[in-house]
């Protein structure tokens, strides 16, 4: 499995230490609750819903530089755009392992 970094965050953020820390704070305050909201969709077989979680989270993988967590939540959108629910083991190993990053930062 891929392992976040701050790759992109640094690279936006430059020298610029206090946009760094705000931007770190939003991802690290909204992500719990995206995930929760895409797992409570995904239990009450809410496709749609969890799609948009999904289309949500998405860019915070992107933002952790998680190229092939973001392809993968890229295929699970369109699964779950069209009612199939593929991907939620790994997609929940993804979520599992940005959780452990941003706790850690």
């Amino acid at each position: 499995m891929e392992t976040p970094n701050m790759d992109y965050l640094n690279a936006l953020a430059g020298d610029n230490l206090e946009f760094r820390e705000r931007f770190t704070g939003i991802l690290k305050s909204e992500f719990p609750g995206e995930r929760q909201a895409y797992e409570k969709a995904l239990q009450e077989g809410d496709f749609e819903e969890a799609r948009l979680m999904v289309h949500k989270l998405k860019h915070k993988i992107s933002i952790l530089g998680l190229k092939k967590g973001y392809a993968l939540a890229e295929d699970y959108e369109e699964h779950l755009r069209e009612g199939r629910d593929a991907y939620p083991a790994e997609f929940g190993e993804l979520l599992d392992c940005m959780a452990q990053f941003l706790n850690e930062l």
